[in-house]
């Protein structure tokens, strides 16, 4: 529990400083609108696409996960540092280097941090929906001091950043051993051939983060309650995997998001119905994780950046897809229901008692 909340606050901290440096520093840096957005997919596809290999090495050559999110936030500090040199000095190069350098950290902390959630989850979803809910608190704060009051929020991030690390390299944090992923979470999927099984979840969250990049904005939302669809994010990815744990992957699945789409389709009446949607559709994101690194239960680094780079594909869509205002409700209705994919790649049951019942339907030898 005390590694749980340490990587929990670790993942405020980094996401907190990788935004302060979008928007305190390379945002005022760079003037030109496309070169700008270009930058901006430039950091999702490094934090975010990255995950993907970096998870398969951490697996293959069996590093300490907490110790890789260590070096994943001590790299983010870096970054954020000489992007908050950018910030006071002339010109864009230091502002950018600052960028890459803290999506390079991002994608290492996530990557060892997030795999490690999976590995000690004692089989619950709880676990990574606590973890993966920090993200948007995190996001949110560097968002909103990054682009209003940048003198305050480097050092605040910078010094948060230093004191994740610190709490990352304390022995009690780090100790133990890492061993694969939970054998429980294989209980949560269907006996599917692996490749159709991940290729499902990752339409499924494909589909997710599309839909999260268009789905309405509630109008007239500013100041702290500019922070509403934030924290519907946070809410939903903290209550999805104790919900799951509760009453199962799959009710879970089946009554949050047809209830997301069925919102989000109604925002053009009634726009305030965008927060409960988000909430709504991203009670989703620690059940699709758990049940993924539950096909891949000796790759839960892998999993956990596979997860991240269909996220980011669908996120990408958004940049080269223009969506019109009227029809953003439309869209994110359609794509989340499109997400309950995810539903087909979980079993009623679990996998043991799936295949004892099939050894029963087997001839008896004699």
């Amino acid at each position: 529990m005390k590694k749980l909340f340490a990587l929990t606050l670790a993942h405020l901290t980094v996401d907190f400083a990788c935004f302060t440096a979008l928007f305190g520093s390379v945002s005022p840096a760079v003037e030109d609108k496309t070169a700008l957005a270009a930058l901006f997919l430039t950091y999702n596809l490094i934090a975010f696409g990255l995950q993907c290999p970096l998870g398969a090495f951490l697996d293959a050559k069996k590093l300490p996960r907490v110790g890789f999110a260590a070096l994943g936030a001590g790299v983010t500090a870096l970054g954020l540092a000489v992007s908050y040199l950018g910030a006071v000095s002339a010109g864009a190069l230091l502002p950018v280097l600052g960028m890459v350098a803290a999506a390079l950290g991002n994608a290492a902390f996530h990557v060892g941090a997030g795999s490690f959630v999976l590995t000690a989850c004692g089989g619950k979803m709880a676990p990574s929906g606590l973890f993966n809910s920090a993200g948007a608190l995190g996001v949110s704060l560097g968002t909103v001091l990054g682009t209003g009051r940048p003198a305050l929020a480097f050092p605040l991030a910078l010094a948060a950043a230093l004191l994740a690390l610190a709490a990352l390299l304390a022995p009690s944090i780090r100790g133990g051993v890492d061993k694969p992923c939970c054998r429980e979470l294989s209980a949560l999927v269907r006996p599917l051939p692996l490749e159709r099984a991940a290729a499902i979840l990752c339409l499924a969250v494909a589909f997710h983060a599309f839909a999260s990049a268009v789905a309405p904005e509630v109008p007239g939302l500013t100041g702290v309650l500019a922070l509403a669809c934030p924290v519907m994010i946070f809410l939903g990815k903290l209550s999805g995997g104790a919900i799951a744990d509760r009453i199962g992957a799959k009710p879970a699945l089946l009554l949050s998001l047809p209830l997301s789409a069925a919102l989000f389709a109604l925002c053009g009446v009634w726009p305030a119905l965008s927060l409960p949607a988000v909430l709504l559709m991203n009670v989703s994101v620690p059940i699709v994780q758990c049940v993924l690194a539950g096909a891949l239960p000796e790759s839960p680094g892998f999993a956990f950046g596979l997860s991240k780079l269909a996220l980011v594909t669908g996120t990408a869509f958004a940049y080269f897809v223009p969506v019109s205002a009227p029809m953003r409700p439309y869209h994110a209705a359609a794509l989340t229901a499109l997400s309950l994919l995810a539903a087909a790649a979980v079993s009623a049951k679990p996998a043991n008692l799936q295949k004892e019942e099939n050894n029963h339907d087997q001839p008896i030898a004699p």
